[in-house]
This record gives structure tokens, C-alpha cells and sequence, in this order.
């Protein structure tokens, strides 16, 4: 046998809520209570005449009210719904799962997780080369990616490497953001569906390209490093000082990573 004390039924809209509120005055009763408030009117007038589909949330509230007023059955519509929120209440009103018991508290982010790429990668300075035109396609594939671009340097032009019976390189370095953070393949595969939007084709090495776009440093301060492929930083950031120029125009403070990773020996000035 249980006790139900009848919401809704010959009672008005606020003496249902004064019984919610005064429901443990029938704990001492001896009998499992229950409660049957589910998107009964009242919720609806509470919330401003929504109708029954749109009582969820009211429906939550008084269950979790019953239960921390001793309630030991509630009788819904929504049945996963207020079983998923109850265990919540029933976590803090009765019983911490020995889960959530054992768990441990998290660490500063850089002692949780030291080795994973994630906990700094919100921010990359990526590398645009070769002409004017392509720049701009560049960052508008970069930015249709879902990439936030914070700052961007001058344009400066420099001769080819390797091959060198080609054209100057149109060179910029961006600050940029994504919007969660990303491990370094993710900024990698970005960088190259840009690179094929702007139409990029494979070539040689040092060969020809439309388009370029390398990823230099990770972090919020160019701290990331990842031996994997890609390699951050760029491998060949020490024997490109016009990036290390480039990065210290837009991001003064991670300059220093330029010459943390060796980059500032050759810079030159």
C-alpha cells in the first residue's frame, strides 16, 4: 500500500503546490508516498499556459521536490527523462555513487594531461605562401573550416628554396583560433583542404605550389609539441627566419618559442 495525495485531483492550482510543498508532513505516515504530478495543468499555468508536450521540465522540478521531501515513487509520462534527473537528486539527497565517491579531482590542466596535444591546442600560427590571390583563398578556406583567424602579418615575398628557378614565395603568418581545441592532425587535414581548395596539386619537393599552408607552432604559447605527423613545431622553423620576423609582428609574446626551439640562432635579424 501507498500514500498518494492526490495532485490535481479537487484541489486548485495552489493548493497542488502547497501539498508539493508540505508533502514530508506525510513521511511519519509509514507508507511509501507517491506522487502523480506529471504535465498536470498546474505546471502549465506555472509556466505560463504551456501545454502538455512543453511540462517537462516542470514535471522534473516537482519529482525532484517529492523525492527530497521523502517520496519514493513518482508516477510520469517521461519516463527516462525524470529517471536521469532523480538520479541526480538521489546522488545528493541520499546516496553519492560510490563512482563519484572514488573519482578523483582533476589537476591543473597542464598536470592532468601533460603529453596530450589537446590541452594547449586552441591557437596556431599557420603559414600562407605564394601570391597575393592565393593568400586570400587561403584564409577564406581557413575560415569556412570553422577557424577564427585573431591576427594576420604583412605580407613579405622570398626567394625558393630548393628549387630556386621559380618565382618568389608570398609569405603571412596568421594567429589563429579553432573552435574547440584540436590535436595537430586535425589542424593538419584543415591546412590541407584548404590548400586543395585553392587548388593544390601534388608535386615534387620544393616543386611549384598554388597554394601552402603549414602549421608552425601550437599553443597557447607555441608550447605544443608533437613528434607525429605533422611535427610541431615545424621542422624547418629554424631555417626560416622571415617566420620568426613574421610571428613576432602578430604575437609578440610567442617569439620566444622561435628561439626555445632553436629558430633564434639563425634568425639573423
Amino acid at each position: 500500500m501507498v500514500v498518494d495525495p492526490g495532485f490535481g485531483f479537487g484541489k486548485t492550482p495552489g493548493q497542488n503546490l502547497e501539498l508539493v510543498r508540505r508533502l514530508g508532513e506525510l513521511d511519519g505516515i509509514g507508507r511509501p508516498l507517491l506522487l502523480g504530478a506529471s504535465r498536470k495543468s498546474t505546471i502549465g499555468l506555472v509556466l505560463g499556459g504551456a501545454p502538455p508536450e512543453m511540462r517537462l521540465e516542470g514535471t522534473l522540478a516537482l519529482c525532484v521536490l517529492a523525492v527530497a521531501a521523502g517520496a519514493e515513487i513518482v508516477r510520469v509520462h517521461d519516463v527516462a527523462e525524470v529517471r536521469r534527473g532523480l538520479r541526480v537528486a538521489d546522488a545528493v539527497l541520499r546516496e553519492i555513487p560510490e563512482a563519484v565517491r572514488s573519482a578523483r579531482a582533476p589537476g591543473p590542466p597542464d598536470e592532468r594531461q601533460p603529453n596530450r596535444v589537446r590541452l594547449g591546442l586552441d591557437r596556431a600560427r599557420v603559414h600562407i605562401g605564394h601570391r597575393g590571390r592565393a593568400l586570400a583563398c587561403l584564409r577564406a578556406g581557413l575560415v569556412a573550416a570553422g577557424i577564427r583567424v585573431e591576427s594576420a602579418s604583412g605580407e613579405i615575398l622570398t626567394r625558393p628554396v630548393g628549387v630556386i628557378a621559380q618565382g618568389d614565395f608570398h609569405n603571412q603568418v596568421l594567429l589563429a583560433r579553432s573552435p574547440e581545441p584540436w590535436p595537430a592532425e586535425r589542424w593538419l587535414d584543415v591546412c590541407l583542404g584548404a590548400e586543395v581548395g585553392c587548388g593544390r596539386r601534388p608535386t615534387y619537393r620544393w616543386g611549384p605550389r598554388r597554394a601552402d599552408a603549414d602549421l608552425i607552432l601550437l599553443g597557447r604559447h607555441g608550447e605544443v609539441v608533437s613528434a607525429g605527423s605533422p611535427t610541431v613545431p615545424h621542422p624547418e622553423l629554424p631555417d626560416r627566419p622571415f617566420w620568426h620576423r613574421l610571428i613576432a609582428e602578430i604575437d609578440p609574446a610567442v617569439a620566444a618559442a622561435c628561439l626555445r626551439w632553436g629558430g633564434g640562432r639563425r634568425a639573423g635579424g
